[in-house]
């Protein structure tokens, strides 16, 4: 019995140091490019004794297989193995068909859809070059994002260099900072990123290297504009002008009355809410702009420059003297008047700036921008941005808001239009202008489209703006030009939308920029960007807040009042 025992103690210790040489083997194995003998050798004698030790214990080994803890040992391991066999087959289909779910509300770590549009829509291979040293945090997050990029085009390729391990690469892409460095090539361009790392400057970066084209976005002065140099204060439009020159824009100043025309150079002329009315001249350089194919944003808020409002007749817009009210919930902005306008994506009509957009836009203080004449040939207007129906155009300024039937524009009332002239004789600049007030033969179409759109009579709505504005201007401030159609002018009621308070609210950086892409022909820029990144903060209009408020306040503690008198009332019953 003595020597039975001695020799199962023996086999063990054969066993044993056998399991650990085999062990040591597969380690080597696994980790040296090269076998060396001595740890073949280790693990052919290692193998050899674990054979041995199983052999003189194979009695031992018997017994304890027929046993029934070997049956439920055996079960359980086979339960482990297809466990592991699960496990394994579930991360090779993962990983040959990787799908990512981002379960954030402001899908943070999804790839925007103007993300997916731009690099689907590459048409030249583009290499990504970044330069991270090990374990740097925002290389990781860059890597992850990167291979999002890659699974949407095969004409993006992605390298992560290590600038000490990689000294060649590091000198022929100039390589010099320690805090990372991203460098985009299409054959001879580069574009490069030092200190931003995400979507937006990366997709910034592919626009500008494959775009092709610089266009030139005009900010006019002289009036008392919202300044486009301004990004600290809440009234200026800095932050927009920064969304434009990461892209391919380049923003400038003009002041017509000054330079004696609008630069033919400058592609979009933004007018943003002037306090001074503009002088006949400069409308006509702005018509001389539009009618030889150029483009031109305007942003008006309500009272301001009675002259320019009236003027746009002549692009078939009408704005009227007004000011836009809403009264349903739904669509005010909690903690705000029912001058706070929230458009969701049923104000929207179809329209190339407004189709990628399904969430809201906020306005504040806005005014109605309706098309002028149905019938008007040579110009084809849209109005793609209308209110709710409970929405009112309030024209009495000096009243308690009141809605006042055939002279208030009831809802829905349109905040944004959109004109694209076909034959640009229509527009009259200069001696051929036609003259809105004077006796032509334009008049009763005027008078009869202005009270189909608001109800407003002849003496006191909108049209009063359009009569007393627009006088006859002779060739003032006309330079030769050579007509050309394909001219676009998009009118907006409202500027507040656009400025650096607004701005990252809702869809309202969407709004403007798909607007300035659709009118420089940038199909590929319009559509919804990726989240800015507010911080966690979010606005809710005033039935959400209502909603919120009888869940947190009353609903989910009434529920638990509720629960605990019926589980008080059941004890009591027993």
């Amino acid at each position: 019995m003595a020597v039975r025992i001695s020799m199962q103690r023996f086999t063990w210790i054969l066993g044993g140091i056998g399991l650990l040489a085999v062990l040591a083997f597969g380690a080597h194995a696994a980790t040296a490019d090269v076998w060396m003998v001595q740890w073949e050798v280790a693990g052919g004698v290692g193998a050899a004794l674990l054979f041995v030790s199983l052999w003189f214990d194979r009695e031992s080994i018997r017994r304890y297989l027929q046993s029934r803890g070997a049956q439920y040992s055996a079960m359980a391991w086979a339960l482990i193995a297809v466990a592991v066999g699960v496990a394994v087959a579930a991360n090779m289909l993962a990983d040959r068909y990787d799908h990512r779910v981002d379960m954030t509300a402001s899908q943070r770590h999804a790839l925007s859809p103007q993300t997916v549009q731009v690099i689907s829509s590459l048409d030249v291979p583009v290499e990504i070059h970044a330069f991270f040293l090990p374990g740097v945090l925002e290389g990781q997050t860059l890597r992850s994002l990167l291979d999002g990029f890659s699974e949407h085009s095969a004409q993006l390729s992605v390298a992560f260099h290590d600038p000490l391990t990689e000294p060649l690469v590091a000198r022929e892409f100039d390589i010099s900072s320690e805090f990372g460095t991203v460098v985009l090539r299409a054959g001879d361009d580069t574009q490069r990123l030092e200190s931003r790392f995400d979507e937006e400057s990366l997709v910034n970066a592919l626009i500008r290297l494959t775009s092709g084209a610089d266009h030139v976005v005009c900010f006019t002065e002289g009036h008392e504009e919202i300044d486009p140099d301004d990004d600290t204060s809440a009234v200026g439009m800095g932050a927009a002008v920064v969304k434009l020159e990461g892209q391919n824009y380049t923003v400038r100043k003009v002041f017509p009355a000054r330079d004696g025309s609008i630069p033919e150079a400058c592609e979009v002329v933004v007018v943003a809410d002037p306090q001074v009315d503009w002088l006949p001249a400069e409308r006509e350089m702005l018509a001389t702009h539009v009618a030889r194919g150029g483009s031109a944003l305007v942003l008006l808020e309500p009272t301001r420059t009675p002259g320019l409002v009236a003027d746009l007749g002549r692009y078939n817009i009408l704005m009227g003297d007004d000011l836009i009210l809403e009264q349903n919930p739904s669509y005010q902005l909690v903690g705000g008047d029912a001058s706070y306008i929230v458009l969701s994506g049923e104000s929207f009509d179809f329209h190339p700036i407004t189709n990628p957009i399904r969430g809201a836009v906020l306005m504040r203080v806005a005014r109605s921008v309706a098309r002028l004449d149905p019938e008007m040939v040579g110009v084809q207007v849209q109005e793609v941005a209308k209110t709710s129906a409970f929405a009112w155009a309030e024209t009495e300024y000096d009243q308690a808001p009141e809605v006042t039937p055939g002279r208030d524009r009831l809802g829905p009332v349109p905040v944004m239009a959109v004109a694209e002239i076909t034959d640009p004789s229509i527009i009259g600049v200069g001696s051929t202008r036609v003259t809105v007030g004077a006796e032509s033969s334009r008049r009763p179409v005027i008078e009869r489209s202005t009270q189909e759109a608001g109800g407003a009579d002849a003496e006191s709505g909108p049209s009063d703006a359009v009569a007393d504005g627009a006088t006859a201007d002779s060739d003032a401030g006309v330079p030769e030009f050579t007509p050309k159609a394909g001219g676009r002018v998009v009118v907006i009621g409202d500027v507040d939308f656009a400025t650096n308070e607004l701005l990252d609210q809702f869809n309202n950086r969407d709004l403007l920029l798909n607007t300035l892409a659709w009118m420089v022909g940038e199909d590929d820029q319009v559509s919804i960007r990726g989240a800015a990144g507010s911080g966690g903060r979010f606005a809710m209009t005033e039935a959400q807040f209502l909603i919120v408020s009888l869940l947190s306040i009353l609903i989910a503690p009434g529920l638990a009042v509720m629960g605990g008198v019926g589980a008080w009332r059941e004890r009591r019953r027993r």
